[in-house]
């Protein structure tokens, strides 16, 4: 048994299993887990806006059309499958059996 870790930007992704592909069908359900509900809460978040906001109650700088939460929506979309594809890429470290390591925030 292996331990596998990838770096996110604030949290590290650490599985225990026998391959890299092992480790990666463990964590993708943690990671679908924690990034898919950023989607959907913008989604929603998009269409109480669109639904409850006048555009003439707001300065038409600030206001966020259709238009404007579409692209945004995209945009999380796309970060999110970028995030997502860490698990592609291999692991930063791979830990065996009887092996330890020490992190500090000067690793990455």
């Amino acid at each position: 048994m292996k331990t596998f870790i990838w770096f996110r930007e604030y949290e590290m992704l650490v599985a225990n299993a026998n391959s890299v592909e092992e480790a990666r069908k463990l964590l993708k359900p943690k990671l679908d887990a924690m990034l898919d509900p950023k989607l959907q809460c913008e989604i929603e978040f998009s269409i109480r806006y669109l639904k409850n906001t006048n555009p003439l109650d707001v300065d038409p700088i600030y206001y966020r059309d259709q238009a404007w939460w579409d692209k945004n929506i995209q945009y999380i979309k796309e970060d999110i499958e970028n995030e997502k594809g860490l698990l592609s890429e291999d692991p930063e470290f791979i830990i065996e059996d009887n092996q330890s390591i020490i992190f500090s925030h000067y690793n990455q």
